[in-house]
């Protein structure tokens, strides 16, 4: 140990010592506590060294020539006069790196995974339960597309400009209307992590976030599809179940596709007028394809024990899926314990294969869900009682059953024609109805 004062050439033509390291410690004017240390190796870095109590403290600030005298005289300098105030530098700095790793290992990854795992417990302001549905979509959200943009970085360090990079890209992964779920997801988690003290209750980056426009199909939408619409769909279903189904690339050539489970799975919406996420839980021991019924189990609708009708076509259509070992679900996926999460995709390629949105401009932004409209409402157009409907769709009360239900003009006057008129009574005089005046 040396006490000089450190020079420039002291730095850059360093004394090496033959083992081991030597400090100089300055001695300007102020600068008691700031020293070289060389190595053997010959090594230069700049230390600081001051009391704290009884403790004494050393902090190195850095090597030369990364680090040049001037800064480390600038750094030390500010060390020595935070110590001189009875702060401890060195132990702010720890504290300050303990917080900050802290801080790193609460990543959207973790805490979202936190909270998808409480959601099912959690109530809404209404007192109930949240929906297996929404918990569903909850998850589709996170696992899809937030966690792997975002699952990396800590949730107190997300921008806005983070969120516009999540809504790119889930509007060219899943489509305008996708992406404007994902950020609205994100913000309900952001509030949660609110709740939680996880992040400040001000902060949430996916607030008032960037939105696509939503094209709104209008109240005079049809969400009914005509015989030879109808005909056309399933004709497309079919297709993308043999694999004759063709779409186009992204140089522009047609390639056939298959996707079997995605087929029978549309089919069975269709057929059923069932909610998508019923359908896709569906599992093989619930089936009772002989008796063409179907135990959904608990559903929105149910508590337990919701039994739905399956058509012949939906039962043969079944019976040609493969049963994986292991897999308790007839619709088989990446999802969760195996099952199929989606079928946005197989949906829009059926249904540009129908040609559905060329045949009407009512039916321009037909959606997968508008299939439970159709089927319900042929339902109740054929005469079927409205008890029978609501069990067959799920439905709890009259009410609901109002929404989907859109019965049109001729499907009463087909109704009204099955009545036998009846005769006037024997003995009775039929008058003749004058004929008005023109």
């Amino acid at each position: 140990m040396a006490v000089a004062r450190i020079t420039k050439a002291m730095v850059e033509r360093p004394k090496v010592p033959k083992r081991g390291h030597l400090v100089t410690w300055d001695n300007s004017p102020g600068m008691g506590g700031f020293g070289v240390r060389v190595s053997s190796a010959a090594r230069v870095s700049f230390v600081v060294r001051y009391w704290n109590g009884s403790r004494e403290r050393w902090k190195t600030m850095g090597a030369y020539p990364r680090m040049t005298l001037t800064e480390a005289r600038k750094q030390a300098r500010e060390i020595l006069r935070a110590a001189g105030n009875g702060h401890d530098p060195v132990a702010d700095e720890r504290a300050a790196k303990a917080e900050r790793r802290a801080a790193e290992a609460k990543t959207v990854k973790v805490l979202a995974a936190e909270w998808l795992d409480m959601l099912p417990n959690k109530t809404t302001r209404r007192g109930t339960r949240i929906s297996p549905r929404t918990v569903e979509q909850y998850e589709t959200a996170i696992n899809k597309y937030i966690v792997p943009k975002l699952g990396k970085l800590p949730v107190s360090q997300i921008t806005r400009n983070d969120v516009k990079a999540l809504h790119t890209t889930a509007t060219r992964e899943g489509g305008p209307y996708m992406a404007n779920r994902v950020v609205s997801v994100l913000s309900i988690f952001y509030n949660w992590l609110a709740d939680a003290e996880e992040v400040a209750p001000t902060f949430n980056p996916a607030r008032r976030p960037p939105l696509n426009p939503e094209q709104s199909r209008g109240q005079d939408a049809s969400v009914r599809l005509s015989h030879d619409q109808e005909a056309r769909l399933v004709r497309a279903i079919y297709a993308l179940i043999d694999g004759t189904a063709t779409r186009t690339g992204k140089r522009g050539k047609e390639r056939s596709h298959s996707d079997p489970v995605g087929g029978v799975a549309l089919l069975t919406l269709l057929d059923t007028g069932r909610r998508k996420g019923e359908v896709l839980a569906l599992e093989w021991r619930r089936l009772d394809l002989d008796a063409q019924t179907a135990n959904l189990g608990k559903t929105k609708g149910k508590a337990a024990g919701d039994t739905v009708y399956l058509t012949p076509r939906v039962c043969t259509a079944i019976r040609c899926l493969p049963r994986i070992v292991g897999n308790p679900f007839v619709f088989t996926g990446r999802g969760k314990g195996g099952r199929r999460v989606g079928l946005q995709s197989a949906w829009e390629g059926v249904k540009a294969e129908a040609g559905l949105e060329t045949l009407s401009p009512d039916l321009v932004g037909f959606r997968m869900h508008d299939l439970r409209h159709h089927r319900i409402s042929e339902l109740l157009g054929a005469g079927v009682a409205p008890q029978l409907v609501i069990r067959q769709s799920g439905h709890t009360s009259f009410d609901q059953l109002k929404v989907y239900g859109h019965v049109q003009v001729a499907d009463v006057a087909a109704a009204l024609s099955r009545i036998e008129p009846v005769e006037p009574a024997e003995g009775g005089e039929v008058v003749a109805m004058p004929q008005a005046a023109h």
